[in-house]
């Protein structure tokens, strides 16, 4: 299984192109391709004919997962399910907060259960339910015992330096 989250940099004329380029790859190696849609940021936004990239991207997801031979294709609206939670979100809109971060990976985990039709730790069933927008109401700091810092640590540069710093992206 391959999940792809696109990201808010790229060229809006090749997206169609590039997912389709992704999805025949994926096909060829028998897998299944999970493909999350992008979050609606809660400001105004560059456009083309009066779309903006974000609604383009979410558009030709949906166009590429509708067309018959891409059965094994699946959407995995973080969208919908992300709606609603700023405090997931970074001030600029795009960006993850450590909340955002836990509540992304149940996400995905989750999906990616429930299409490979196994069990998931967060449901006593046997095979795991795709995520609903109602369980996106959790405190995930508490959830995971994550203590909440704006020290981000990360490896930096070749030489894999850690470095532990306040995050400067942070308001």
């Amino acid at each position: 299984m391959v999940v792809l989250m696109a990201g808010t940099h790229h060229n809006p004329a090749t997206v169609e192109s590039d997912l389709r380029s992704l999805r025949r790859i994926v096909a060829k190696r028998g897998a299944k391709l999970v493909v999350l849609t992008l979050r609606d940021l809660n400001r105004s936004t560059a456009t083309i004919d009066g779309v903006t990239l974000i609604e383009r991207v979410n558009g030709m997801i949906e166009r590429l997962v509708q067309t018959a031979k891409y059965e094994t294709t699946y959407i995995a609206d973080w969208k919908a399910f992300s709606r609603g939670h700023d405090d997931w979100f970074r001030s600029d809109g795009i960006h993850l907060t450590v909340r955002g971060v836990l509540a992304l990976g149940w996400f995905i985990s989750n999906f990616v259960a429930h299409i490979a039709e196994v069990p998931c730790a967060s449901y006593g069933t046997e095979i795991c339910p795709l995520p609903r927008w109602k369980d996106s109401k959790v405190d995930w700091l508490r959830r995971y015992r994550v203590q909440y810092s704006d020290i981000h640590c990360y490896e930096d540069g070749g030489m894999r330096k850690k470095v532990c710093e306040r995050d400067r992206r942070l308001g």
